[in-house]
């Protein structure tokens, strides 16, 4: 009996335990980081004004749209 045919079959076998187990990981790691991008975006927005002010003689627009899940800039209204 041969054991090459044998010894490929389980290279194969191998192969394949290795890659699933690589895939398995980084699927973690990404609902790991999704999560965490959720948790970003909450709190980003619950520190942003939830109103624009209102002033005489001074018309306020804002316009926030962050990237995929969370921006870098914040802002807010100051009185003076």
């Amino acid at each position: 009996m041969e054991l090459e045919p044998l010894g490929i079959s389980l290279f194969i076998l191998s192969l394949g335990v290795v890659a699933t187990k690589r895939f398995m990981h980084n699927e973690r790691d990404l609902f790991a980081l999704q999560d965490e991008m959720t948790t970003a975006r909450e709190m980003q927005t619950s520190i942003l004004p939830r109103s624009v002010p209102v002033l005489q003689r001074v018309e306020v627009e804002v316009r926030y749209i962050p990237m995929k899940a969370v921006a870098g800039d914040f802002y807010d209204f100051h009185a003076s």
